[in-house]
C-alpha cells in the first residue's frame, strides 16, 4: 500500500542517516552501532511499520496513537489511560501481539541488529556441519538449522546455542538473509516443493506448487520454460486494451535484463526438475539461493516448525560449582587478564604488579603505536589492501573486519592480489615477502608460499621471519604465538564490541612490542564516531569537535601526539565496564543461588536421600532440594499488560523462596552481604528508573544519569541489563529424551469418561409412528418423457412436486408451501403429502437426489412472473455498476467477467456465456446494458434446460437405483430408452456423482444442478450457507414469496427434524444463528438486491484501484477513528468520497452484512481487504513494482485527518440493543405460575472438562483448571446446570476422582415439564 511504502521509505531514510552519521555500519552488512541512535531515530519509523502489521493481523479496539505509545515506551512507561484502554478493549491475542512487538522493538531488534554475522553468530556452513556431525552424530536439529553463537570470526561454538528463543528466531532470520540458503537447505526446499506438487491435482502449470515455483523464478529475474515470454505478455496485454501505464508496469514485472545470462531465460518447470542432478541443482541454487521469498518459505515450512519446540525444564549448572568448595576443597586460578569478577569463595584476585600500567603505557605511547583511519567505504578488501602496501609484517584482526574470507583465502589475497576497485589490484611486494602465515581449521601454523602456491607447515618452510607476513584471525588473537622479526610492525583492528582486554591480548601477540616491534591501529570511521560520542558522554566537550580532532590526528603520517591512542584506550575501558556490568549481575545471581545450591547438593548426596529419591518414600525436603537444580523455562507471551520489577527485588524474592535452605548464620550473612552489595550498586539505577517512569516520556532522568547511561553505551535500567544478559545466555542441549516428570505424569493420566453430549432434538409434538407401505415405481419409466414415473400399484403418485412439500401445523390450518421450480420432486416414500393435512411426522434427512433426462432437452424459459419495476431498476443499477467507464451503455470483457463472477456463473462456463452474448475468444466486443439485463432476468446466462428433472429419494430408493445401475455395468442402465441419462448425487457433496450414466461435466447448464442442490439443503433445514449458495436458494423461486412465509416454512419444517435446539422465540433472534447464512434468506428480498450489492462491491474495488489506492490505504482513510474497526458511518463516508453518491442507509447495512464475516456489525481490515482487494494488491507484486519500476504519482490525495463519517444507525449497536430487547421480551412472557415452577438447587458435580493443567510447564506443584460439563442428556431435559465458574484442583487427575471434597454447581429444574422432551419456561429464563 502507499502508506506501507511511505513507512518503509521512512525506515530507509533513518538507516541512511545512521550510515551517514557513522552510527550504523555497512560492512560486512548493516550493523547497529549506537542504541541511543536507534531509540531516537529508528524505533519510531519501525513502530509505525509494526502498526500496519498489527492492523493486518487483526489488532483492533484502540487507536493508532495508543498503539504507537505502547510499542515505543513499553508497558512500564506508557500512560495509565493507554494501559486501561488496552486491558479493556483488546482481546488476549491482541495483547500478546502488542507485548511481543513492543519487546522486539525496544529490546530484541536493537540487540540482534548489533550482532555481526559469522563473527558473533551464524549458521553452520557445510564444512562446520561435517565436522560437527563427525564429532557428535546426535547434534540437535536446532543447532544444525538455526543460528548458533560464534566464539570468533568463522569459528562456531562447539556445542552452545542461544538460550532465548526470540533471539534464536531473530538471529536465524538474519543469518539466512545474510548468508542465503546452504546447498542442503535448497535441496530440501526443492524436494518438499516437488512432493507437494505430486500431491496436487490439475494441469502442472496451474498447480499451486508450480505457480509458486514460477513466481520465485520471476522474482529472481528468470523465466520458467513454458510461461509466456515478456514479448508475448506485452502483445497479449495490447490485445486486451491495456493502458500504456499498465504496459510499462508489465515491462518491469519480469525484466529479462535483470539476468543477462541466458541460462536463466529457460528455467525448467518444476515437474521436470531432477533433484539428483547436481548440474541442474547448481544452476537453480545460484539463481534462487538468496531470494528472500525462498528463504522465508524455508524458515516457515521447515526450520521453525522443526526447532521451535522446547522443554519446560532444564538442569542448570555454572562455574560456581568449580570456583566454590562444593566439589573441591582448595582451588587455585590463573589468568593473563585477571578481573575482580570472581566467585565469592575464591577470594580476592592478586594482580601482578605493574602489568596493567605497562599495557596502558605501551599502547598509548606514540613512539610504539600509531593510528590510521580506514576509508569511508571500507570493507575487508580495503583492510587487506592497506596491509599489502609492504610496510607491515602482520595483521592482528581483533576487530574481525576481514569477513567473508577464510584464512587461506586471506593469504592468497595478500600474496597474489586484492581487488579494491575496478583498476586497483595490489599484493605484498615480491621482493620483500615470500609467504603468508595463517592458522588453519585445526589451529596449525601454516604458510602459503608465493613460489608454486604451496601450503606447508610453518616449521617446515624455512622462510626467514623478516620475509613472511602473519595473519591472526580474530579467534587466534588470544593465546597464539608466531615469532616475528625484531623490527616487525603489525596492524591491529578495532570494532564496536571490543574491550580493553581484547585489545591488549591482540597487541601483545607482538612479543617484542616496545623493544623493537611496533603497532599501527586501523580505526574505522564508525569507531572514531563512537569514541567521540563516549568522550562527550563523559562530560569532556562536544563530540563533533572531538571527532574532527581525532580524524586530524589519524590522518597524520608522522608526529602524532598520542591523544587518539589514549582516547581509544579510554573508550575500550568504557566498553569493558559495560561488559563487566552484565557479568556482575550474572555473577551476583549465581553467587546468591550458590548458597542454597550447596545446601541442597550436600543433602542429596547423603546416603539416606539417595536411597529415597525416585521412590514413593521421598519427602518434601528431598523434592525441594532436587527442585533447586531444575530451571523452569517459560517463554509464553503474556496476555495482560505486564509490570516489571527491579533486579534487586527479584533477587530478594528468590532468596525468600529458598529460605528453608538457608540454615546457618554464615549462610544468612552471605545472603545479606550479597543483597546489600547488589543494592548498593543498583541503587542509583533503581532511582533513575523510578524517576524515568514518573517523568514525561520524552524527558531524561537528569544530566548525570544521562551521561552515565550514554557512557556505558545504553546499559539502561537493571531490568534492561537483565534482558541483555538473558539475550546473551547460551545453553547446551542433550539429545537424549528427558522423561523425568513428564513420563510419570503420562503414566498417571487415565482415560476420562466421555461426557454425554446434549443431542439435537425434535420439537415437542405428537408424532405419528405408523408407517405406510412402500410405493413402488418402475426404474425403466425414468426414460419416459414428459413427467416422472407413476406408481406401479395404487392411486397415489410416486413423485410429487417439491412445491407441494409442507408439514402439518394444526388442524384446519392451510399447509404452507414454497414455489420451488416445477422440475424438482420428492418421492412418496420420502414423504407422503397427505401427512401434512392431519398428523405430525418426523422428517428424514435429505441425503441423495436423483437427476434424470428422459430425452432431448431444450432451453428453459424465463421465470414467470418476471421481475417487477423495482427489481428491474435494481437490476439496471447493478449492470451500470459493472460498466467500468461509467457510461451506463455497455459492458466490455473485464466488466463482463465481474458480472459473471457476481452472478455465480461457473468459471468453466464463462467463456461460452460470453460468446453467446457476443464477446469473442479474443475478448473483443461489448454487451449492451439492455441485453445483459434481459439475459439475467430470463436466466439465459445460466443455460438452464427444460426436460431435466431432479428428485429427493429415500435411502432405500437410492440404494435400489444404485444396485440396478451396478447390475447393468457395460450397458445403458435404461436400455429401453438409450437416449436417456441418469445420475445419483449427494446433496451435501458437490463433487463427482455417486453413480452416473450422464455426460458430466456439462459444457453449459451446470449451475442448474447446483441451484437444485442448495434448494434441497434448504429443505433439509441446513443453516450454514456460504454467500454464493444463498443466491442459488433465492433463484430456486423462493424469492417470489415474502420474507415471513420463507421463515415460517423453514422453522416449521426444521421443527420436525432432529436439529440443534433454538433457544430464542425464533431462529432469526437466536444469537447462535446470528451469523448463519440462512438468516440472510429471511432478510434479503430477492437475487436482484443481492446482485446490486455485489455490483456495488465490485464498483468500490474498481474505484479504489482507479484512485491509485491500495486497499489498506483505503481502509485507513475510511477508518477515521483509527481503531482498526470500520463502522457503517465510516464506510458510507468513504464511499461518498470515492464518488458513490445516492446510496441508502439500507444498502450500507446490507453491504456491511455481506462483508462482515464474524457478524459483529464492524469491518476489520482483514474483512475489508478480502472484499475489496484488487489483483495488484499482492505483497510481492507491490515489491516488484516498487523495486523495478519508477514511482508513480497518479494517486489520489487523502484528507489529512481522514474522511468524515456519516450519521447512520450502527449495526453493532443495533445488535446489542436487539439482544437486550429480546431478553426483556422473553422475561415479560413468563407468568408468575411459570416462575414458581422453577426450582434452583446446589448439586454436587462430578463431570468435568479440562481447561488447563501444569503438565509440561515445570510448575513446582501439579494443578489443573476444570470446567463443569453442564449437559445432562435427553433423559433429564427438564433440568439445566449452570456454569458459575471454573474449579482449581491439586494434581493432574480429574477432580471427579477426588472424594475428599465436593464441588458444587447450580441446577435449575422446570417442575412444569415432568416428561422427557422439553424444558419449557426454564428455556426462556436461562436464555435470558
Amino acid at each position: 500500500s502507499r502508506e506501507a511504502r511511505e513507512r518503509l521509505e521512512a525506515v530507509r531514510a533513518a538507516v541512511e542517516r545512521g550510515v551517514e552519521l557513522k552510527l550504523m555500519q555497512t560492512a560486512p552488512h548493516f550493523v547497529l552501532l549506537s542504541r541511543s541512535f536507534y531509540a531516537a531515530e529508528l524505533k519510531g519509523p519501525l513502530a509505525r511499520w509494526t502498526l500496519l502489521y498489527l492492523r493486518n493481523a487483526g489488532l483492533r479496539g484502540v487507536d493508532d496513537e495508543q498503539v504507537l505509545s505502547y510499542l515505543e515506551l513499553g508497558p512500564d512507561r506508557v500512560g495509565t489511560t493507554t494501559r486501561t484502554n488496552i486491558e479493556k478493549a483488546v482481546d488476549d491475542e491482541g495483547v500478546k501481539m502488542l507485548n511481543l512487538c513492543s519487546d522486539w522493538l525496544r529490546s530484541l531488534l536493537p540487540f540482534v541488529l548489533g550482532k555481526i554475522d559469522r563473527v558473533s553468530f551464524g549458521l553452520l556452513n557445510p564444512d562446520d556441519l561435517r565436522r560437527t556431525l563427525a564429532r557428535d552424530p546426535h547434534t540437535p536439529k536446532s543447532r544444525r538449522l538455526c543460528a548458533v553463537p560464534f566464539v570468533g570470526k568463522d569459528v562456531p561454538s562447539r556445542a552452545s546455542e542461544f538460550a532465548q528463543p526470540d533471539v534464536v528466531i531473530g538471529l536465524t532470520i538474519l543469518a539466512y538473509r545474510y548468508e542465503g540458503l546452504r546447498p542442503s537447505d535448497f535441496w530440501l526446499v526443492m524436494r518438499q516443493l516437488r512432493e507437494a506438487m505430486l500431491g496436487e491435482t490439475g494441469p502442472f502449470a496451474k498447480r499451486p506448487s508450480c505457480r509458486l515455483w514460477a513466481h520465485w523464478v520471476l522474482l529472481a529475474g528468470g523465466r520458467v520454460r513454458g510461461v509466456m515470454s515478456l514479448t508475448d505478455r506485452v502483445a497479449a496485454a495490447k490485445t486486451t486494451s491495456r493502458t500504456e501505464d499498465k504496459l510499462f508496469e508489465l515491462l518491469f514485472e519480469a525484466d529479462d535484463s535483470l539476468n543477462p545470462d541466458d541460462i536463466y531465460d529457460e528455467i525448467w518447470p518444476l515437474h521436470v526438475i531432477d533433484t539428483r542432478d547436481p548440474e541442474q541443482m547448481g544452476v537453480l541454487y545460484r539463481l534462487l539461493g538468496r531470494i528472500p521469498q525462498v528463504v522465508l518459505h524455508y524458515l516457515h515450512t521447515h526450520v521453525f516448525p522443526e526447532t521451535c519446540e522446547h522443554q519446560g525444564l532444564k538442569l542448570s549448572a555454572c562455574g560456581q560449582e568449580i570456583g566454590g568448595d562444593l566439589v573441591f576443597g582448595r582451588r587455585l586460578g590463573f589468568s593473563g587478564t585477571p578481573s575482580e569478577l570472581l566467585p565469592l569463595e575464591l577470594g580476592e584476585c592478586r594482580y601482578e604488579r605493574r602489568s596493567d600500567g605497562k599495557m596502558l603505557s605501551v599502547l598509548t605511547d606514540p613512539a610504539v603505536c600509531s593510528s590510521e583511519e580506514l576509508p569511508v567505504d571500507w570493507g575487508p578488501e580495503a583492510v587487506l589492501h592497506r596491509c599489502a602496501v609492504g610496510d607491515l609484517h602482520a595483521l592482528i584482526d581483533t576487530g574481525a573486519l576481514v569477513t567473508g574470507y577464510t584464512n587461506r583465502q586471506v593469504a592468497e589475497a595478500l600474496l597474489f592480489g586484492v581487488n579494491n576497485g575496478p583498476s586497483d589490484r595490489s599484493c605484498l611486494p615480491a621482493d620483500r615477502f615470500d609467504g603468508v602465515v595463517f592458522l588453519d581449521d585445526d589451529d596449525r601454523k601454516m604458510i602459503l608460499l608465493r613460489q608454486g602456491r604451496r601450503c606447508l607447515a610453518l616449521d617446515q618452510s624455512g622462510v626467514p621471519r623478516h620475509r613472511r607476513f602473519s595473519f591472526y584471525d580474530q579467534v587466534h588473537t588470544t593465546g597464539m604465538d608466531i615469532k616475528q622479526a625484531l623490527d616487525a610492525r603489525a596492524a591491529i583492528t578495532l570494532s564496536k564490541d571490543m574491550t580493553f582486554r581484547d585489545y591488549a591480548q591482540g597487541a601483545f601477540r607482538m612479543r617484542g612490542i616496545a623493544v623493537g616491534q611496533t603497532l599501527t591501529v586501523l580505526v574505522t570511521p564508525e569507531a572514531l564516531k563512537l569514541i567521540a560520542e563516549t568522550h562527550q558522554a563523559c562530560g569532556h566537550g562536544d563530540w563533533k569537535r572531538k571527532l574532527d580532532s581525532l580524524r586530524g590526528e589519524a590522518r597524520q603520517k608522522s608526529g602524532q601526539s598520542g591523544q587518539l591512542l589514549r582516547d581509544i584506550a579510554a573508550w575500550l575501558v568504557v566498553n569493558s565496564m559495560r561488559s563487566e556490568k552484565l557479568q556482575f549481575n550474572l555473577l551476583s545471581e549465581q553467587s546468591l543461588s550458590n548458597v542454597w545450591r550447596k545446601r541442597a547438593y550436600r543433602h542429596l548426596m547423603t546416603d539416606d536421600a539417595r536411597a529415597r529419591i525416585g521412590t514413593k518414600s521421598d519427602n518434601d525436603h528431598d523434592r525441594i532440594c532436587l527442585d533447586v537444580f531444575r530451571q523452569r523455562l517459560a517463554y509464553a507471551v503474556e496476555n495482560t499488560v505486564p509490570s516489571s520489577k527491579p533486579f534487586i527485588e527479584k533477587l530478594r524474592e528468590l532468596a525468600a523462596t529458598h529460605q528453608k535452605l538457608i540454615v546457618t548464620d554464615h549462610e544468612q550473612a552471605t545472603v545479606d552481604y550479597l543483597l546489600q552489595l547488589i543494592s548498593g550498586t543498583e541503587g542509583g539505577n533503581v532511582q533513575a528508573e523510578s524517576a524515568h517512569a514518573d517523568a514525561d516520556p520524552s524527558s531524561r532522568v537528569g544530566e548525570a544519569a544521562g551521561r552515565a547511561e550514554a557512557a556505558i553505551e545504553d546499559l539502561g535500567t537493571p531490568a534492561e541489563v537483565a534482558k541483555e544478559r538473558q539475550f546473551n545466555a547460551e545453553q547446551v542441549q542433550e539429545q537424549e529424551q528427558e522423561q523425568e516428570q513428564e513420563q510419570e505424569q503420562e503414566q498417571e493420566q487415565e482415560q476420562e469418561q466421555e461426557a454425554e453430549e446434549m443431542p439435537c432434538e425434535y420439537a415437542k409434538k405428537r408424532y405419528a409412528r405408523d408407517n405406510d407401505p412402500p410405493t413402488q415405481w418402475a426404474f425403466k419409466d425414468l426414460g419416459r418423457g414428459g413427467k416422472p414415473p407413476p406408481a406401479r400399484h395404487g392411486t397415489v403418485d410416486a413423485f410429487h412436486p417439491l412445491s407441494a412439500f409442507g408439514v402439518h401445523v394444526k388442524l384446519a390450518q392451510k399447509v404452507k408451501t414454497l414455489p420451488f421450480p416445477p422440475y424438482i420432486y420428492f418421492t412418496h416414500d420420502y414423504y407422503n403429502p397427505s401427512w401434512s393435512l392431519n398428523t405430525h411426522r418426523r422428517l428424514k434427512n435429505v441425503v441423495v437426489m436423483l437427476e434424470w433426462v428422459p430425452g432431448v432437452t431444450a432451453s428453459l424459459g424465463a421465470p414467470t412472473p418476471g421481475p417487477d419495476r423495482n427489481q428491474q431498476a435494481m437490476l439496471r443499477r447493478a449492470v451500470d455498476m459493472f460498466d467500468a467507464r461509467s457510461g451506463g451503455n455497455s459492458l466490455d470483457a473485464p466488466g463482463l467477467d465481474e458480472a459473471f463472477a457476481a452472478l455465480n456463473v461457473p468459471p468453466l462456463e464463462r467463456r461460452a456465456a460470453a460468446l453467446e452474448l457476443g464477446v469473442d475468444k479474443s475478448r473483443r466486443g461489448q454487451v449492451t446494458a439492455n441485453v445483459m439485463c434481459a439475459a439475467i432476468a430470463s436466466r439465459s446466462v445460466y443455460a438452464m434446460e427444460s426436460g431435466r428433472y431432479y428428485a429427493v429419494l429415500s435411502l432405500p430408493e437410492a440404494e435400489t437405483c444404485r444396485a440396478i445401475m451396478h447390475s447393468r455395468l457395460g450397458e445403458h442402465p435404461l436400455a429401453e430408452s438409450p437416449t436417456a441419462q441418469i445420475a445419483l448425487h449427494s446433496v451435501v457433496y458437490s463433487g463427482h456423482p455417486i453413480d452416473s450414466a450422464m455426460a458430466l461435466p456439462q459444457a453449459r447448464g451446470g449451475y442448474q444442478r447446483e441451484m437444485v442442490r442448495q434448494a434441497l439443503r434448504f429443505v433439509d433445514s441446513e443453516h450454514s450457507f456460504p454467500d454464493h449458495h444463498i443466491d442459488a436458494v433465492l433463484r430456486a423461486e423462493i424469492q417470489r414469496v415474502d420474507l415471513s412465509l420463507r421463515r415460517d416454512w423453514y422453522e416449521e419444517v426444521r421443527s420436525c427434524r432432529r436439529r440443534q435446539k433454538v433457544m430464542a422465540s425464533s431462529l432469526v433472534d437466536d444469537p447462535l444463528f446470528a451469523s448463519a447464512g440462512v438468516t440472510t434468506l429471511f432478510r434479503v428480498k430477492d437475487e436482484y438486491e443481492r446482485l446490486a450489492l455485489r455490483a456495488t462491491k465490485s464498483r468500490i474495488k474498481n474505484l479504489i484501484s482507479a484512485r491509485g489506492l491500495h486497499v489498506v490505504d483505503a481502509f485507513r482513510a475510511f477508518n477515521s477513528s483509527h481503531t482498526g474497526l470500520m463502522t457503517c458511518g465510516e464506510l458510507w463516508g468513504g464511499l461518498e468520497w470515492l464518488g458513490l453518491a445516492q446510496l441508502q442507509a439500507s444498502v450500507i447495512h446490507e453491504l456491511v452484512r455481506l462483508i462482515d464475516s464474524d457478524g459483529d456489525g464492524l469491518l476489520s481490515l482483514v474483512e475489508f481487504r478480502e472484499a475489496f482487494a484488487g489483483d495488484d494488491d499482492d505483497d510481492d507484486a507491490e515489491w516488484r513494482k516498487s523495486s523495478h519500476s519508477p514511482r508513480t504519482t497518479n494517486t489520489a490525495a487523502l484528507p489529512a485527518n481522514g474522511i468524515a463519517p456519516k450519521q447512520i444507525v450502527e449495526l453493532h449497536a443495533a445488535f446489542a440493543s436487539n439482544a437486550d430487547a429480546e431478553r426483556d421480551r422473553r422475561l415479560r412472557q413468563l407468568s408468575k405460575k411459570q416462575v414458581g415452577q422453577i426450582k434452583v438447587k446446589a448439586q454436587t458435580h462430578t463431570n468435568f472438562t479440562k481447561i488447563w493443567s501444569s503438565r509440561g510447564v515445570g510448575a513446582h506443584t501439579d494443578c489443573g483448571v476444570w470446567s463443569p460439563h453442564v449437559a445432562l442428556g435427553i433423559h433429564k431435559s427438564n433440568r439445566i446446570r449452570l456454569c458459575v465458574g471454573y474449579y482449581v484442583a491439586k494434581g493432574l487427575r480429574d477432580p471427579a476422582r477426588d472424594h475428599s471434597s465436593k464441588r458444587m454447581t447450580l441446577e435449575v429444574t422446570d417442575l412444569g415439564v415432568i416428561r422427557v422432551g422439553g424444558i419449557g419456561a426454564s428455556s426462556s429464563l436461562l436464555s435470558s
